[in-house]
């Protein structure tokens, strides 16, 4: 008995963890299954057969649930982009070096989609054409008196 409860005490710690979460995000989770299925069902030697067989399954059947590569892809961009975990340190460093070239895939197509449709980047600096064109957006927002209304500087 002893030798299950070494092995579902990070399970229950992670999946109290992920219940005590109002919004568990995909960015945490995927990072936390990898967890799981390198560090917490690693077969040991040590192992009863039983403890062995019942990790091999449970890693099984981990990894089937998420071997799409679209699914895997997905997690791994939402992962990235999270600032928790954007180094990606979970991974082994192949699999991070194949997240940076998606992600800089990505933002190229981004870039070229963009530049095709002729997009202008949005404006710096809040421009008028004359001085009395300008009015104060705080003026309209609170209701201050127009007829005075600020010009630009």
């Amino acid at each position: 008995m002893g030798a299950f409860s070494r092995v579902l005490q990070p399970l229950k710690i992670i999946t109290e963890t992920m219940s005590g979460e109002n919004y568990p995000t995909l960015s945490f989770v995927y990072p936390t299954l990898i967890n799981i299925v390198n560090n917490h069902l690693f077969s040991d030697t040590n192992d009863l057969p039983l403890v062995r067989k019942f990790k091999k399954t449970m890693k099984q059947s981990l990894e089937n649930h998420f071997k799409e590569d679209t699914q895997r892809e997905l997690m791994e961009l939402c992962t990235f982009l999270d600032p928790r975990f954007k180094d990606l340190r979970f991974l082994n460093e192949p699999s991070r070096k194949l997240v940076y070239t998606i992600v800089k895939t990505k933002a190229g197509e981004l870039e070229t989609e963009a530049n095709e449709k002729d997009v202008l980047p949005p404006p710096t600096k809040y421009q008028c054409m004359e001085k009395e064109d300008c009015v104060d957006v705080f003026s309209v927002l609170f209701g201050s008196d127009l007829a005075n209304r600020p010009t630009c500087q």
